[in-house]
């Protein structure tokens, strides 16, 4: 009772403070602080909705922004300028109604492509080297897109574009972070040696912060890999680290720092946890492997970088291990594959009063588990997966263990009655797993999709651009039928009552109405819980309750898929699995 009474003098001691002073003591909150604070007294809650400050910070914080102090446009100019923008920016990603829609001519084959922080670049085929192993690349073409602040005309073409015939080296692959000028560049000889070129977008000299370059790795040849090409690869950038996950005999994982040049993760099959399948980073420091077989995992790895060999790294660490659905005896995952994100360095460096949160995104995964079974879809926030990473390290909540014998590659031995014997204490290792019921019904939307996503960076932040269709879920249909724009968003507040975007989207149906025109969009928040039937694949009914917006926009027709930035929607019109051209492109601004 003394410590409330001395917390309510002391509340009221606060609440005789100038007003200019208050609002600048309350500015240091959190958006979501700032919403729950209104409930301390009606003088704080009439202060903070009198503020513009701070009603702009909970609608900047609301939408995972952040003020842009590089930004030197000639627009917005006063906080109400910002406000109403950022209002308008919700409003405008809330019912898909652009504010143009620009083509792009990106003419030639495409090998290689990405979308990152509003440039889009693609490497070209092409150079009589189609009979050459491995397959490669000499040319770089890269566009800055237009933005709302930005526009062009479709009649003159005023698209930056940059072009590059001849980058010296035949490419197989590249990631790129125009916000560090950083362009990543992979080179696979005929003797399946990697190199890693690190370069300035802008020059194609050596990147400035980079120690050295190119990076370089021979994998080890054995009897059974030395006729083995390199396979599949992919490459990754965030902040320092550049990685590449492959196949050669297996899957593989490579991370370099390429700032110091240094080699910070060295994993092959038997370093890799059992049903290795695909691989994302979470931070620059914390990765995930998404695992198949029996009922599937994600397992988080965090990195140890200070080893001072640059060939022979300290491990990482396996922090945890996701358990996905339990299935029946005779049912497995088959295959699992994940899509993020791109992650900027410097987003505060594109060209917009507002810079996204980096680590504050969603992950995708496809699940199959056979072919005449449904095909599903989970998301999961990336917060939470770091979040947990945090508990382990602070030891907080209830986990279980596995035990696993580093003698026999890719064994685990369960800790229950009738497991095999366990190896010996000196060989034994733990990682700790979290079975699905304590993490995915609460954290998790898991749903019964068929995706068929022909272009990647169909991902940026919180938001998800589905494959054209006729019902923008099954991705079945004819691209030239009449189709809806699809957009899955798991930024979304159900609690909240008093948005402000609320009054403007009513405001826009009207102002349609009354024109005579039908609105062509729906948006849909979906709170309730998903429940899914077991169907002779799961022990149980899966429950998911990740709360998300669905935004549909009919009419959008004529694309074989939609990629998806900060500021923009593209329309892809070629078909990347026949033809792999890339001609005109069509940039929706918003």
């Amino acid at each position: 009772m003394v410590t409330v009474l001395h917390n309510l003098k002391q509340s009221l001691k606060i609440l005789g403070l100038p007003p200019e002073i208050l609002i600048h003591i309350l500015s240091y909150l959190a958006w979501h602080e700032l919403l729950t604070v209104q409930a301390v007294s009606r003088s704080i809650q009439e202060l903070v909705r009198g503020s513009l400050e701070l009603r702009y910070l909970i609608e900047l914080g609301a939408d995972n922004l952040i003020p842009n102090a590089n930004y030197h446009g000639s627009t917005p100019r006063t906080m109400q300028d910002r406000l109403n923008l950022l209002l308008d920016r919700r409003r405008r990603w809330r019912t898909l109604d652009w504010t143009q829609r620009v083509t792009v001519p990106l003419h030639g084959s495409c090998q290689a492509y990405e979308l990152v922080g509003g440039v889009f670049a693609k490497s070209m085929r092409g150079g009589g080297f189609e009979d050459m192993w491995p397959p490669g690349s000499r040319h770089f073409t890269a566009a800055w897109l237009p933005t709302r602040e930005y526009r062009v005309s479709n009649e003159t073409d005023q698209v930056q574009r940059m072009v590059r015939d001849d980058l010296g080296i035949w490419t197989r692959d590249f990631a790129m972070d125009p916000t560090q000028d950083l362009l990543v560049l992979l080179e696979v000889d005929q003797r399946s040696t990697i190199i890693i070129h690190v370069r300035a977008m802008s020059s194609m000299e050596v990147h400035p912060l980079a120690a050295r370059s190119p990076l370089g790795f021979a994998p080890p040849v054995s009897q059974t890999l030395q006729q083995t090409q390199i396979g599949s690869c992919f490459l990754q950038v965030i902040g320092d680290v550049v990685s590449m996950f492959y196949w050669h005999g297996g899957h593989c994982l490579r991370v370099w720092n390429w700032q110091t040049g240094m080699i910070i993760v060295s994993q092959d099959e038997a370093d890799l946890p059992l049903g290795c399948w695909d691989m994302t980073f979470l931070s620059p420091r914390a990765y995930m492997i998404a695992c198949a077989g029996n009922t599937g995992s994600l397992d988080l790895y965090t990195i140890n970088d200070q080893s001072i060999s640059r060939y022979a790294p300290d491990p990482p660490t396996r922090v945890l291990s996701l358990r996905l659905p339990e299935l029946r005896p005779h049912r497995q995952l088959r295959s699992v594959n994940t899509h993020s994100s791109p992650h900027l360095a410097r987003a505060e460096g594109l060209r917009t009063p507002f810079a996204q949160s980096q680590h504050r995104r969603i992950h995708l995964f496809q699940l199959h588990y056979g072919d005449l079974l449904p095909a599903y879809t989970m998301y999961v926030k990336n917060e939470y997966l770091l979040g947990l990473i945090d508990e382990m390290s602070k030891r907080k909540g209830v986990y279980h263990q596995i035990r696993v014998s580093p003698s026999i590659p890719h064994s685990r031995h369960f800790a229950t009655p009738g497991a095999p014997e366990a190896p010996p204490a000196s060989e034994t290792k733990y990682v700790e797993y979290l079975p699905w019921v304590h993490w995915g019904p609460r954290h998790t939307r898991f749903l019964q999709q068929e995706l068929h996503f022909q272009w990647l960076r169909y991902i940026n932040g919180y938001r998800v651009v589905m494959p054209p269709s006729a019902n923008g879920i099954d991705g079945a249909q004819a691209i030239q039928q009449l189709t809806q724009l699809c957009v899955f968003d798991f930024n979304v507040h159900p609690g909240r009552i008093d948005d402000p975007c609320d009054a403007l989207m009513d405001l826009h149906e009207q102002q349609q109405l009354a024109e005579g025109k039908q609105p062509l969009w729906t948006y849909e928040l979906k709170s309730e819980a998903t429940v899914l039937p077991d169907r002779d694949l799961f022990t149980a009914p899966v429950v998911s309750a990740l709360p998300y917006a669905l935004s549909k926009r009919k009419g959008v027709s004529g694309y074989t898929g939609f990629m998806i930035d900060e500021q923009r929607l593209v329309g892809m019109k070629d078909n990347m699995f026949n033809s792999l051209t890339a001609c005109d492109i069509d940039v929706f601004t918003l």
